[in-house]
């Protein structure tokens, strides 16, 4: 509760200050990315299924390597600062003339990555 707390206030007094909002909320979501273990992620409670045959056919998938080296990817482009400011110099004048969503694909931001070739074979 202390640490949601301390976000949503920080949040309201740095609402003016869009940049620095943003670097604050980054750096939280840092360290939560750092405290957590990657296997929770593939993690499921089968017994909560309401079918018996889906909860029999569950594959639990494992981390690779593929997919650490996008984690770590997705990191470097986060934590570069130069690179987040110059997006947010980009949204404010594409905002003009794009949705957020347009301006996310043009600017390559949010990718996603399902699923890696080792978990697909």
């Amino acid at each position: 509760m202390g640490r949601l707390y301390r976000i949503l206030l920080m949040s309201f007094y740095l609402a003016r200050y869009r940049w620095l909002s943003e670097l604050f909320l980054q750096r939280e979501s840092c360290d939560l990315m750092n405290n957590t273990s990657y296997d929770s992620w593939y993690a499921l409670d089968t017994a909560r299924f309401r079918s018996a045959v889906l909860a029999e056919s569950f594959v639990k998938m494992n981390i690779d390597s593929e997919t650490v080296e996008f984690i770590k990817q997705s990191e470097r482009k986060s934590d570069s600062t130069i690179l987040q400011l110059f997006h947010g110099f980009a949204i404010s004048l594409l905002r003009l003339f794009f949705e957020k969503t347009c301006i996310n694909g043009l600017l390559r931001r949010g990718s996603m990555f399902l699923f890696s070739a080792e978990q697909l074979y």
